[in-house]
């Protein structure tokens, strides 16, 4: 659920500056948040205790978090395809963890942090070269060098358009599941291809499980009413295990 609500702000935010400048975007945004928080704030106040912060820390961190950060966020999507400007902003707590780490000093990166590092930089690596310029989202590592996206198809778009220059009017109509195709990624042969082995898959609905030393792929189907669950091999290949109730996200195993 927070990975749909955060990852569809974008969108959100694009479509919001079609009819509002983007440093009164981003001030309306957080007006409305904050003036939510005001209730929340004083009940975990009451709980936990403690003082309020000097306003220096209020006034440096509300600049520095708030205008400057979101302000630039807001400016750039003016200019630049939403999608990525999230690929950008991912990395941010990435390059945090780095500076503590080489900078600071105070929390070392341990082994398990230094693979998550790595998982998700890949994350966040441009992989057009590998799929004829199509745009790729939602990498996820599986094992031994290669894991699954999601791949825009152009061919399947009404619209003439450039599957590598997209036009940001038309960036929220190709949101649709109808235009994503599911592939495998091989980051060691730095090669990509469709992965029709579980049929049509949804652009955000699929999900790759770890049990023990077993690999699984949920996958919704009938409208995300129920969810097909696949075990993986070390090739890539599947097999289907269960058919159950409820979305990918949320599924009921009895």
């Amino acid at each position: 659920m927070l990975c749909l609500v955060w990852g569809t702000s974008w969108l959100v935010i694009k479509i919001g500056l079609q009819d509002i400048p983007p440093f009164t975007g981003a001030a309306l945004r957080f007006v409305i948040a904050g003036t939510c928080m005001i209730g929340v704030a004083r009940m975990f106040s009451a709980r936990e205790g403690g003082g309020r912060p000097p306003v220096s820390v209020v006034i440096a961190h509300g600049v520095c978090q708030f205008a400057l950060n979101y302000g630039l966020v807001y400016v750039c999507q003016t200019v630049i395809p939403s999608g990525m400007v999230a690929l950008i902003w991912a990395v941010f707590p990435l390059f945090i963890a780095l500076g503590e780490h080489f900078v600071i000093g105070t929390q070392r990166l341990s082994g398990p942090k230094w693979l998550g590092i790595v998982v998700s930089f890949l994350g966040t690596t441009d992989f057009r070269e590998w799929t004829d310029g199509r745009y790729v989202m939602n990498f996820q590592y599986v094992r031994d060098g290669w894991g699954f996206a999601n791949v825009l198809h152009a061919e399947r778009f009404d619209a003439d358009f450039d599957a590598t220059e997209i036009d940001p009017e038309i960036e929220e109509a190709i949101w649709d599941d109808a235009y994503w195709a599911l592939w495998k990624i091989d980051l060691e042969n730095e090669t990509a291809e469709p992965f029709d082995a579980v049929g049509e898959v949804s652009a955000y609905g699929w999900g790759i499980v770890q049990v023990d030393s077993r690999t699984f792929m949920t996958v919704p189907h009938g409208d995300s009413a129920r969810t097909k669950i696949y075990e993986l091999d070390d090739e890539g290949g599947v097999t289907e295990h269960l058919d159950v109730e409820g979305d990918a996200s949320f599924i009921r195993v009895r």
